[in-house]
């Protein structure tokens, strides 16, 4: 799962902005804030409806404040734009999709993300038969995760649960590397002892 391209309108401080990823690694370099973050929010909501066709996933979407402000007429008044449109890109599979937030009061679209929230229930179906199953790595490490505790999953049994279950905060802006790195200790503290077992 490679994303390739993602294309916004209306979103955040973008009135339109286009961007493609290089499928090895993309560096994006902008002074404070030119919005590298909301490229990376943005990219959040464009896979919520992949993460959310998961058992445990936890989908997320365009919210009310992310539509862009702009001024109206020659005052200082400035309104919210609609609709913020996210549409994005990606390969292996191949897949294109988008996502909007029609109005204020409106909810964030999903048939134009069918597709994508299509193949993840595809592998969610395939989990339950075969656990050889390869599932796409998603994570979302902010900034604002070093300034905002999130809930401790390290007494959570999660080597007992589903892998889907890597899904649960995935999106979340609270993630934190310490969830990835317990979950990698107990994961080879249950190889060791299973092999301890059998020898």
């Amino acid at each position: 799962m490679n994303l390739t391209r993602l294309c916004l309108k209306n979103y955040r401080r973008f009135a339109e902005f286009d961007i493609e990823f290089d499928p090895q690694l993309t560096v994006i370099s902008a002074r404070n804030g030119q919005g590298k973050t909301s490229v990376l929010e943005a990219i959040v909501a464009a896979l919520g409806p992949f993460v959310g066709s998961f058992d445990q996933g936890m989908s997320r979407h365009i919210e009310r404040t992310d539509a862009r402000y702009a001024r109206v007429g020659e005052g200082f008044e400035s309104e919210q734009q609609f609709p913020v449109i996210i549409s994005a890109e990606m390969s292996n599979p191949a897949k294109r999709w988008q996502r909007a937030l029609n109005g204020p009061k409106s909810r964030t679209t999903t048939k134009e993300a069918e597709p994508l929230a299509a193949w993840g229930k595809e592998l969610q179906l395939l989990l339950r038969n075969d656990s050889a199953i390869s599932l796409p790595v998603v994570r979302y490490y902010s900034s604002r995760r070093l300034w905002v505790s999130h809930k401790n999953v390290s007494s959570k049994a999660i080597l007992t649960e589903s892998r889907t279950a890597g899904y649960e905060d995935c999106l979340s802006a609270f993630s934190t590397y310490v969830q990835l790195q317990e979950w990698m200790r107990k994961a080879t503290l249950a190889v060791i002892q299973q092999k301890q077992q059998v020898g």
